[in-house]
């Protein structure tokens, strides 16, 4: 009886033995069926082209991942960085990209980190607006299953590179490639045969230049083309034979297609062979190079898309967007003088606008989202400058190309606005945080003692005015707020909006001034008035500051009081003991 307890015993343990081994075995089964059932999921998500994250080594599948379509591992090439990360947003089947690549930050000045600068950033800033935000142009993820990028190196500056994040752009930082060139400018667009070496992210890749601009209709529908079985392969020798493609561009000046426009898919072969072909084909840029690679493999595309000599086509500028879709031209730079270019310097200038109303949008509503959480944390009203982003702002683009060229030869594009200090110690208490005010040029003080009549400052307002949009005349005791709570463009842009041309802003109590900002509407008005202060101190009426303000307000009023605006304002401070400095109104 003992033994038999004693036997059933072991049976029993063994029993609960059985059980647990099954169970731990049926939870091992599922965990291994739930990871292979989510790497299937991100499989057919991704289209086999990313499985796990843009770490150093990536798992993928379908095209080059070796035979049955099976999983292998690829490295993406040292020194690619995307932002956002592969892993934050995963990437498109397709890719629209272009490049925002220049010289080292080493070569500008240190001002124009802060700048959208016209060959480098503008450019970038606008096609993103374009594939991104326009109604009829922009792009979407589900439908034509694309996404857009923009191609930029470590010396892209780091406000650029924000501002086209901000606006939702994929950043791509790959190392430059430099090389020889002829044409002053090319050294760098070698860095584009980088965009070969992404096969292992995209299937396909729509490549544009910043300059080729599509105000109506893009190309985005054209990645079939390289699915075409039936078209038109270009020889050298103009012998023609019909394929599939491997490169489907414009046909250039020259023999061979411009490089401007161009659907292919990327390829770690092609890469390579690409880098090897540099040092015979290389010297006049990146096109001499495509051009040998895809010597006889690729496929004409209509030039509507990429219209390269504006001022051949006809004189009806209906008939030309009639017949015509992509406009490759640097309208910032080089802008057309007939009906036809002007109307699109127009276009151009639309899309600027449009743009800097979007950053300016977006820039109030995360400053309304940091005032929350200030006051939230702090119970303070006011965000100060550090607590939320200043975008890189594109500069006002006036609709004439006449005006804008103006803009440019006087190198006013982006210092739209000058600080025009009273006294050389009004100067030095500036001059340390004008960097933090994007398109803000500090001027010299007019006299360098420690004493400036009001008339003295008007003189020197006069010629100020001719090379920018508004000065901002700071008077004695006025001092800067550290740090800065908001860029003085953005109050600009408001009373801009509202037919403000002339601004007087009060402080201690509001019976003074420590600041006066003036628009160059007001040029003439304030010329006749200088005239006529500087016959007065030649029959020796000195008149005091107090005078000479109240005839300039009254000046302008005399056009239109709408013209004149008193406001208070966080631009600067005055302290208390120093009230008696400021201008007395």
């Amino acid at each position: 009886m003992h033994l038999e307890k004693r036997g059933n015993g072991v049976v029993h343990r063994l029993r609960t033995v059985q059980f647990w081994a099954l169970v731990v075995g049926i939870l091992f089964a599922c965990a291994v069926f739930e990871r292979e059932f989510r790497t299937a999921l991100a499989a057919i998500a991704t289209d086999g082209h990313l499985l796990v994250s843009d770490s150093a080594r990536i798992g993928i599948g379908g095209r080059g991942s070796g035979t049955g379509g099976g999983r292998t591992s690829l490295k993406i090439p040292d020194g690619f960085e995307f932002t956002p990360s592969l892993s934050e947003r995963a990437p498109t089947r397709n890719l629209v990209v272009t490049m925002c690549v220049g010289p080292p930050l080493e070569s500008v000045t240190p001002e124009d980190e802060y700048h959208v600068d016209d060959d480098l950033c503008l450019p970038a800033l606008l096609q993103t607006h374009i594939f991104l935000h326009r109604l009829y142009t922009r792009l979407s993820r589900d439908r034509d299953e694309a996404e857009f990028a923009v191609l930029a190196t470590s010396d892209t500056p780091i406000a650029c590179r924000n501002a086209l994040v901000d606006l939702g752009a994929r950043v791509i930082v790959v190392p430059a490639i430099v090389g020889n060139s002829t044409k002053p400018g090319y050294e760098r667009t070698y860095t584009k045969l980088q965009l070969w070496a992404l096969e292992s992210v995209y299937r396909r890749v729509l490549y544009l230049d910043a300059d080729l601009f599509y105000f109506k209709r893009t190309p985005k529908n054209l990645f079939h083309l390289l699915d075409e079985t039936n078209v038109p392969i270009v020889f050298p020798t103009g012998e023609g034979q019909v394929g599939k493609p491997e490169m489907v561009a414009v046909t250039g000046h020259k023999a061979g297609f411009n490089a401007g426009l161009m659907i292919f898919d990327p390829s770690d072969d092609a890469y390579f062979k690409l880098l090897e072909m540099m040092p015979q084909y290389g010297g006049n840029g990146d096109q001499p190079i495509l051009n040998a690679y895809y010597n006889n493999t690729w496929t004409h595309l209509s030039n509507k898309w990429n219209l390269m000599n504006l001022h051949r086509q006809p004189s009806k500028i209906a008939d030309v967007f009639e017949a015509f879709c992509g406009f490759h031209r640097k309208f910032w730079k080089d802008p057309l003088d007939t009906p036809e270019g002007r109307i699109l310097f127009h276009h151009f200038a639309f899309l600027a606008l449009e743009l800097r109303n979007l950053q300016l949008q977006r820039y109030h509503e995360a400053a309304a989202a940091a005032i929350s959480l200030t006051h939230f944390k702090t119970k303070s009203l006011i965000p100060t400058f550090a607590e939320h982003r200043v975008p890189a702002l594109v500069p006002i683009v006036p609709s004439d190309f006449i005006q804008w060229q103006h803009m440019r030869t006087a190198k006013t594009k982006h210092a739209r606005i000058a600080l025009l200090p009273a006294t050389a110690a009004a100067h030095a208490a500036w001059q340390p945080v004008t960097e933090h005010y994007a398109q803000m040029t500090l001027l010299p003080s007019p006299t360098p003692g420690s004493v400036a009549s009001l008339t003295r400052t008007l003189a020197h307002l006069v010629p100020a005015l001719r090379a920018h949009d508004w000065v901002w005349v700071v008077l004695e005791g006025a001092r800067p707020v550290r740090p800065v709570r908001e860029p003085v463009q953005l109050a600009l842009d408001r009373w801009t909006r509202e037919g403000t041309r002339l601004v007087s802003l009060r402080d201690c109590d509001e019976d003074a001034t420590g600041g006066l900002l003036v628009h160059r509407d007001l040029l003439d008005f304030l010329a006749e008035l200088v005239e006529a202060l500087e016959v007065d101190e030649i029959e020796r009426r000195v008149l005091s500051d107090q005078t000479v303000h109240r005839r300039l307000m009254k000046l302008v009023e005399g056009k239109s009081h709408e013209l004149v605006k008193v406001d208070v304002h966080d631009l600067y401070t005055i302290p208390d003991h120093e009230c008696h400095l400021a201008l007395q109104v």
